[in-house]
């Protein structure tokens, strides 16, 4: 069962890796003309959305 365990986690840390790497992504692809505090904004609210 120990097994089982550390694959649950280890598929766990790829799931949060694959979303830190998804707010990288839209943190670099600030729309043209979005000011850093209107990007963060942006990019908090949809955090925050998808976590519902």
């Amino acid at each position: 069962m120990r097994l089982v365990g550390q694959i649950e986690e280890m598929q766990h840390l790829a799931q949060s890796k694959a979303q830190l790497l998804g707010i990288i992504d839209s943190i670099r692809d600030r729309p043209e003309g979005m000011d850093c505090s209107e990007n963060a904004e942006r990019i908090m609210t949809s955090i925050e959305g998808g976590r519902s």
